[in-house]
């Protein structure tokens, strides 16, 4: 039996060490914990594990239709999800990929670039469909996600003493994506992962963080300029809400 006046050891490590890894990677975690809220928010609304297309509409998904009145639905559907399984895959990626960045380009430049590569996804897929002129119902965080492994990859290229063993593995990540999306998943939005993917390149490209050196102050309030942007992303669809759905 256990006895109530000694400290809970178990609970208290645990606790412990859920704050100690939220506090070394808190993009990663937070990212994470956000895709997971919406996401158990949207599918209580669908009554099921999966969401229910009006409920992705309401909540801000990219849909070409509604971009041009909506802007904000180019950041919000990178919070996202259709399904469990997509919610699955993509936070598997980033909880794998995203630590890894995190350590190298710190926590605000990372989130930085996350929400730079996620718009220019959104940005991609809106021009796909007005291309076509078939409007989708397009969601997920796949788009950012992509852009960090093409970010690592073009990154650890260019610092193979540094990061010799991280190009190989994120190739392979590429290669797997490029041959599951085309040959299993026809209907996915090709064109958010080209953008966010060449987002991530040219990202790779142009930051370049030194080794054991502290984050600029500026990438700290670009930081949190990224947050007001997603936090007043979603305020918006909140006020859209009020008004009833919007017409496709």
């Amino acid at each position: 039996m256990r006895n109530d006046d000694r400290p809970d050891v178990g609970a208290r490590s645990g606790a412990r060490g859920a704050l100690d890894l939220l506090d070394r990677y808190p993009f990663t975690l937070g990212v994470l914990l956000a895709n997971a809220l919406l996401f158990a928010f949207a599918a209580a609304r669908s009554g099921g594990p999966s969401v229910a297309p009006d409920v992705l509409v309401a909540l801000g998904s990219n849909v070409g239709s509604l971009v041009p009145g909506e802007p904000w639905r180019l950041l919000t559907s990178a919070f996202l999800h259709h399904d469990l399984l997509h919610l699955a895959f993509n936070g598997f990626a980033l909880y794998s990929i995203g630590r890894v960045l995190e350590v190298h380009f710190g926590s605000a430049r990372l989130w930085v670039l996350f929400v730079a590569m996620a718009l220019a996804g959104g940005v991609a897929s809106f021009a796909w469909q007005a291309a076509r002129g078939a409007p989708a119902i397009s969601a997920g965080a796949s788009g950012g996600v992509l852009g960090l492994i093409t970010l690592g990859w073009s990154f650890a290229r260019a610092n193979p003493a540094r990061l010799g063993t991280l190009e190989g593995s994120l190739r392979s990540w590429l290669v797997w994506i490029a041959v599951f999306s085309v040959l299993f998943f026809a209907q996915l939005d090709h064109a958010g992962h080209l953008g966010g993917a060449a987002a991530g390149l040219a990202a790779g490209q142009l930051v370049r963080p030194r080794p054991g050196a502290d984050t600029p102050p500026a990438w700290e309030v670009l930081a949190h300029a990224c947050s007001l942007a997603v936090l007043g992303a979603f305020a918006a669809v909140v006020v859209r809400l009020r008004d009833g759905p919007p017409p496709l």
